[in-house]
């Protein structure tokens, strides 16, 4: 992922997973999108609270990842709720291409 100029970040904690135990989670993330260089950080994660499915998970983020770069070209999509790729919002849509929001 770094070659293709993702960075990316993970941790192990209980934070956020209750009596559970630890939990892992993963981020990949960059600072542009297709040579656009000022934008925000566009970022896709996983996670998961059993420690021996890590693998996968790192490998559901990356595709994550790799499908926004693929089918996004123009305004890099958000993670819904339920993990999905999503359109951004329209008004984004159109910030992001340079048009007037008036």
């Amino acid at each position: 992922m770094a070659d293709k100029g993702w960075n990316s970040e993970d941790r192990i904690t209980y934070l956020g997973w209750g009596d559970k135990g630890p939990g892992y989670s993963i981020w990949f993330e960059r600072w542009n999108w297709h040579n656009k260089e000022r934008c925000d950080k566009q970022c896709f994660h996983a996670h998961t609270p059993d420690l021996d499915k890590i693998p996968e998970t790192v490998q559901k983020a990356a595709d994550l990842a790799l499908q926004a770069w693929e089918e996004y070209p123009n305004c890099p999509p958000v993670q819904g709720g339920d993990g999905k790729l999503q359109p951004n919002s329209e008004y984004f849509q159109k910030f992001w291409n340079g048009e007037s929001s008036t």
